[in-house]
């Protein structure tokens, strides 16, 4: 039961990032492009 009342909150999170998607989605791309120049 425990892990049912920690998948809601998890689901809201998701669904809030992925309003928000194209924002963090950006930032990722920046964040792993930063990576692969410095390897």
């Amino acid at each position: 039961m425990p892990l049912k009342k920690q998948e809601t909150p998890l689901a809201e999170i998701k669904y809030q990032e992925n309003q928000k998607g194209t924002k963090y989605n950006k930032l990722l791309k920046l964040s792993i492009q930063t990576i692969a120049e410095k390897i």
